[in-house]
């Protein structure tokens, strides 16, 4: 099953190795590093041999072995390639580096739990910079842990073989300090970026609904709706620009759901989140989009719940621009790609600032978006955002900070740089 079998091991660099129908097995190890290595067949079922167990990141208890890094911390995967791998791969350390990595065709068979996810995060990870293409499990990266960033991905055809999921879906109790950002997700089965929750009447010790992350300046397209669920999330300036379920976007009724008012899960979602500067066409629930004849306001549950309209969205939410098809209407040219606002257009400075009051989290360490003029724009991308041009208005932030941010390319900027 393993070329490399480590355990309890500290320090050690791999570096150009190729890896052929074989992989790696690291348990509880410390600052390892992987670097410029292949990873091709790393993991695979065995069926043949009448093995049907699901796969998992210890490797314990199950005839079914993958591609492992769980227990350890502090480990590094850099400039790596992962194909063809039949498995998850169990990225699973705790403060785990992931960047510029490639994974493709994974898991063609999927012998592995609907929730595990096609690349699974340990505590504190951060991935960045880095493709997936074409997975057969419902989830693509999916942290197990709280405090993940997910930043800078690119993901395409994903969730090919279970049903529901999203290319990017963050579980219930895993929100808390989450950061999901600048990602593209795109052409794929299932939703594009989702925050989501399991069970009914689900609370954490205190009574509150679980959540704590931020969703931001993503970019979605022909996907299946995303969802954001929880509480005490920043939903801010993400691009959504159709829904597959339509094959006309001006048709489409919507293509995000801020869930809330007990739509799910009999849990009041969002009643602390801030939903602001989207590009999405936005509802609390994917059903019964239509106004009723009965009643245009709200429906009355059997135990006397009034549940408003969808349109009616959870907590603050302000300056979105939530017309059906409006990515192209005001977008330069989102059919190839280009999703910068056009000049003019109502996108361009009609946003609104975040400010510190907004945030109703402890958990969440917020770092302000920079902007060119006077607001943000609406969306995912700033008009005339040149790195020589940066306008920056950051609530309580000293001139010295903003004369350094204004020496970065607000398109490379990411908040662990500052």
């Amino acid at each position: 099953d393993f070329a490399i079998n480590l355990m309890r091991s500290k320090a050690l660099k791999f570096r150009g190795l190729k890896f052929f129908a074989t992989g790696v097995n690291a348990q509880s190890c410390k600052d390892l590093v992987f670097e410029d290595c292949h990873f091709d067949y790393a993991s695979t079922n065995k069926f043949i041999l009448g093995g049907y167990n699901w796969f998992g990141p210890s490797n314990k208890r199950s005839n079914s072995r993958a591609l492992s890094f769980n227990g350890g911390r502090g480990t590094k995967i850099i400039n790596c390639e992962f194909r063809r791998n039949n498995a998850p791969v169990f990225l699973c350390d705790d403060k785990m580096l992931i960047e510029n990595c490639s994974f493709e065709d994974i898991e063609w068979d999927v012998n592995s739990n609907g929730g595990s996810g096609s690349i699974v995060l340990g505590e504190g990870s951060i991935i960045r910079r880095c493709t997936v293409n074409r997975t057969g499990n419902s989830e693509g990266i999916r942290p197990i842990k709280t405090n993940c960033v997910i930043e800078l991905n690119r993901l395409t055809d994903m969730g090919n073989l279970q049903h529901d999921g999203a290319a990017i879906n963050v579980g219930t109790a895993k929100q808390k300090g989450v950061l999901v950002q600048n990602n593209w997700v795109h052409d794929s089965n299932r939703q594009g970026i989702r925050f989501d929750y399991h069970g009914t009447n689900v609370h954490q010790k205190d009574g509150s609904v679980y959540g704590d992350g931020i969703y931001r300046n993503n970019v979605t397209w022909n996907t299946q709706p995303n969802q954001v669920k929880g509480d005490r999330h920043l939903i801010l300036n993400n691009t959504v620009i159709n829904s597959n379920r339509y094959t006309n976007a001006k048709d489409e009724k919507f293509n995000m759901s801020i869930q809330g008012f007990k739509a799910m899960h009999e849990v009041l979602s969002n009643e602390h989140s801030v939903t602001r500067n989207n590009l999405a066409n936005l509802t609390h629930r994917s059903w019964n989009l239509e106004n009723s004849k009965k009643n245009k306001v709200w429906t009355i549950r059997k135990d006397g719940y009034k549940v408003p309209r969808a349109r009616v969205l959870p907590g603050v939410n302000d300056h979105n621009m939530k017309e059906a098809g409006a990515a192209f209407e005001y977008l330069r040219d989102p059919q190839n790609w280009d999703f910068r606002p056009q000049d003019n257009s109502p996108l361009v400075e009609g946003g609104k600032e975040l400010k510190k009051d907004d945030i109703k989290s402890k958990f969440i360490n917020y770092m302000p978006s920079l902007f060119t003029g006077k607001k943000p724009d609406i969306g995912a991308y700033e008009f005339g955002d040149k790195k020589e041009f940066i306008n920056a208005t950051i609530d309580g932030a000293s001139k010295d900070f903003i004369t350094t941010i204004n020496k970065k390319n607000i398109n490379a900027l990411d908040s662990r740089e500052l």
